[in-house]
């Protein structure tokens, strides 16, 4: 009778590392999907943000024209000039705060994928000796479900740069057709270069964000040994 109750206790446990070792499985499944999807919005955060390089440039060079024709004009003409010039650098203001912003979601970014390296990690470890809590497995779970939501956030918000950039294209149409090809002149076209750069620097903070994720992905596919492989 009690060899019974020992076989029967040992099909159950059997059962439940089994029910276990397949809540992994389909945990690390999901990790690869996110992880891909992660790949895919590095990429296109990359395109957009080449976009905005563009309209800063564009702006740099309209401030310059608009600097110069004002020596050249008489007070009304100047008056004017310097009205559109005001628009113009406060469409930069707005471009940078945009930076800022997309400099904070590459962080965010860089911050996700060490995440997601060490929860990957962490699960390998238990499939091994198939002993991992199911706590674990619903924390994971829920942490990609919170990520998705702040992948959609993001999208959300590179899509609100795009429309201040077309905006501000459309508003800038008149002047950067009427003026003419001048040196660089004026506080606020140094402003604009500056901005530029630092849009230059952002570029420079993605490259390394999508170096880490090239890492990531080669743990991934074990090109890399784990850190916590010898734990």
């Amino acid at each position: 009778m009690r060899l019974k109750e020992e076989q029967k206790q040992l099909k159950d446990d059997v059962a439940v590392l089994t029910t276990k070792a397949n809540a992994i499985e389909t945990a690390n499944e999901r990790l690869n999907m996110e992880l891909e999807k992660l790949i895919q919005q590095e990429v296109s955060l990359c395109d957009k943000i080449t976009h905005v390089e563009a309209a800063i440039k564009v702006k740099e060079e309209e401030a310059t024209r608009i600097a110069r024709k004002m020596l050249e004009e008489k007070d009304i003409q100047k008056r004017m000039q310097e009205t559109k010039l005001d628009e113009l650098i406060k469409e930069g203001e707005q471009l940078k705060k945009k930076q800022n912003e997309l400099k904070v979601e590459l962080k965010n970014n860089q911050i996700m994928i060490n995440n997601y390296r060490n929860r990957y990690n962490t699960l390998s470890q238990m499939k091994k000796n198939i002993r991992g809590d199911e706590k674990e497995v619903a924390s994971l779970v829920a942490s990609l479900d919170e990520w998705r939501t702040r992948v959609n956030d993001s999208e959300k918000e590179l899509q609100s740069l795009e429309t201040i950039l077309m905006t501000a294209n459309q508003k800038n149409q008149i002047v950067k057709n009427d003026l003419a090809t001048m040196k660089p002149y004026s506080e606020e076209a140094t402003e604009l270069k500056r901005i530029y750069a630092e849009e230059k620097a952002l570029q420079l903070e993605l490259t390394d964000a999508k170096n880490k994720l090239r890492i990531l992905q080669m743990e991934k596919k074990g090109e890399i040994a784990f850190d916590n492989d010898d734990d």
